[in-house]
């Protein structure tokens, strides 16, 4: 019996431990937020904006910032035919340009930054406020 539940576990084991060694780190990748960031511009939804975002504690102006980018963007019908990420600061911040043509044939081109939370890549909507008390510049 017992050699039975060691012959059952083994295959398991393996799985478990090839699952732990693959290179996917799982969430969502810089080029998985962007295409998801045009479709929320297409589809006008700020929400799918919105959802892109890490809510920080304290952080406002989500929303209007979400519905600022839909009226400028929004529903112009997008097709990517580039994504390029750039990481020249830290591995957790990225810069990602998105190339392609509208729903004319006319070509865009924009950047968006993102940062990795929680094995998530993230783009950055809203402010956050300043804490202590801002010091003056020499003049």
């Amino acid at each position: 019996m017992k050699r039975a539940l060691v012959l059952l576990a083994v295959p398991v084991l393996c799985a478990a431990l090839a699952a732990c060694s693959s290179d996917d780190k799982g969430g969502r990748s810089e080029k998985q937020s962007a295409e998801k960031y045009i479709a929320a511009l297409n589809a006008r939804d700020p929400q799918g904006l919105i959802d892109l975002n890490h809510l920080a504690p304290g952080e406002t102006g989500v929303k209007e910032e979400a519905d600022k980018l839909i009226a400028e963007n929004g529903g112009r019908g997008l097709k990517i035919s580039g994504i390029d990420v750039s990481k020249e600061f830290e591995p957790t911040l990225a810069s990602v340009g998105i190339t392609g043509t509208d729903g004319t044939g006319k070509p865009f081109s924009m950047y968006v930054l993102m940062n990795e939370k929680d094995g998530d890549w993230v783009i950055g909507l809203g402010t956050l406020p300043i804490k202590g008390t801002p010091k003056p510049t020499a003049h």
